[in-house]
C-alpha cells in the first residue's frame, strides 16, 4: 500500500520483514506472508458475519529481489524494468 519497508522492522530470529505501517510480516527467504495482525486483532468480529469466509484471504507477497551485503550495508539488486 505504499510503505517504506526500508523503514521496517527486521526480525532476525524469524528471517521476516516487518511492514511499518500495518505490521504485515513477511519471509525474506520467500516473500510470502508469515504474519496479518488484523487476524488477531479483529478476530473476534468475524465470527459475527455469515459473509466472512477466512478460505478467500487476499494472497499478500513481497518480491523478491537479489542482495548482498557490504560493510554492513544491503545492496538490492532491481530488475531493469523498474
Amino acid at each position: 500500500m505504499g510503505a517504506s519497508l526500508s523503514e521496517g522492522r527486521y526480525r532476525s530470529a524469524e528471517g521476516a520483514l516487518e511492514c511499518p505501517w500495518h505490521g504485515y510480516s513477511y519471509s525474506t527467504a520467500t516473500g510470502e506472508l508469515l504474519c496479518n495482525p488484523n487476524d488477531a486483532i479483529f478476530g473476534c468480529l468475524k465470527e459475527l458475519y455469515q459473509s466472512y469466509q477466512p478460505e478467500k484471504r487476499p494472497e499478500y507477497k513481497l518480491q523478491a529481489y537479489s542482495y548482498e551485503l557490504r560493510a554492513g550495508l544491503v545492496h538490492v539488486r532491481r530488475p531493469a524494468s523498474l
